[in-house]
C-alpha cells in the first residue's frame, strides 16, 4: 500500500472499519452518476477530482488508466454506429456524419463515465489506509470471508505488480525503446510476462497459506469497532455523495 496522504492523515482519526464504510459508499456514488443527470454527474466529477488531488494522486496516472476506457467506449460507438438500429429508434448524430440509437449510446458512455469515477476513487481510497488499516477495515465489513481475503490479497499483489511494471518498462527504454507498432507488440509481451508472474505469485501465495492453515480469515490482535459518533461521520461523509450523485 501507498503511504498515506493528506486525505488518509485528515481521516485518520476515524477507526479503519469506520473509514472502510464510507470508501464503500464512496465507490457506490462513482457507480450512480449518469450522462443523463448532468448535474449529479458534475458534481461527483469534482468531488472525485478533489479528493484524488487531496490522497496525492496525479492526472496523469487517472489519464494512463483511462486509455483501455477510452478505447472501449470509442470502438463500441463505432459499432453503434456502423451496425443497422432498429426502426423507431431515436438516433444522436455523431462526428463524420454518423449517427446511433440514443439509448445504447447514452449506456456506453455510463459505463465510460462510471469506470473513470471509479478509478479516481480507487487511486484516492490507495491511500487513506496503510496496509494493516486495510485489513481491519476490510474485517470490519459485513462482508463474505472469501471476496475480503480476496480483496486483501489483491490489495497487497498490486504493489508488487506496478514495482514489475516500472522495472520491465525501465528495461525496454534502456535498450532503446520502440516506437509504432512495435512498441504495441513489445507492450503485450510485457503484459504476458506480467500475466504470468501474478499467476506464479498467486500459486505461492496460495500453498504458503494452506501449509499454514489458513482458514478464510486474517487474524489481527487489535480488531477495532467503530464508536457511534464516528459511524455517524461515515454516514454522512460517504452518505452526501451518494444523494448529490443522484441529482438530476
Amino acid at each position: 500500500m501507498a503511504p498515506l496522504s493528506p486525505l488518509g492523515r485528515a481521516l485518520g482519526w476515524l477507526s479503519p472499519p469506520a473509514r472502510g464504510a464510507m470508501g464503500l459508499l464512496w465507490i457506490i456514488a462513482a457507480c450512480v452518476p449518469s450522462v443523463t443527470r448532468p448535474l449529479g454527474l458534475s458534481i461527483t466529477a469534482t468531488l472525485a477530482l478533489i479528493g484524488l488531488l487531496l490522497a496525492g494522486g496525479s492526472l496523469k496516472a487517472v489519464g494512463l488508466r483511462l486509455v483501455g476506457v477510452l478505447s472501449f467506449t470509442v470502438l463500441t460507438v463505432l459499432g453503434l454506429a456502423v451496425l443497422p438500429s432498429q426502426s423507431g429508434a431515436t438516433l444522436v448524430a455523431l462526428p463524420l456524419g454518423l449517427a446511433a440509437p440514443a439509448e445504447g449510446l447514452f449506456f456506453v458512455l455510463d459505463i465510460a463515465v462510471r469506470a473513470a469515477l471509479l478509478i479516481a476513487v480507487a487511486l484516492a481510497l490507495g491511500r487513506v489506509f496503510t496496509a494493516r488499516e486495510f485489513l481491519l477495515a476490510l474485517n470490519g465489513l459485513p462482508i463474505p470471508t472469501t471476496p475480503r481475503c480476496l480483496l486483501y490479497l489483491s490489495g497487497l499483489s498490486l504493489s508488487r505488480v506496478k514495482a514489475d511494471l516500472f522495472r520491465l518498462f525501465r528495461a525496454r527504454r534502456a535498450r532503446g525503446g520502440v516506437r509504432g507498432w512495435s512498441a504495441v507488440r513489445s507492450s503485450m509481451s510485457i503484459l504476458g510476462v506480467l500475466i504470468v508472474r501474478a499467476g506464479r505469485s498467486a500459486e505461492r501465495q496460495a500453498f504458503a497459506l494452506q501449509a499454514r492453515g489458513f482458514a478464510d480469515r486474517f487474524p489481527t490482535l487489535d480488531d477495532e469497532s467503530p464508536s457511534l459518533p464516528e459511524l455517524v461521520v461515515a454516514a454522512v461523509l460517504g452518505g452526501v455523495p451518494v444523494w448529490l450523485a443522484t441529482l438530476a
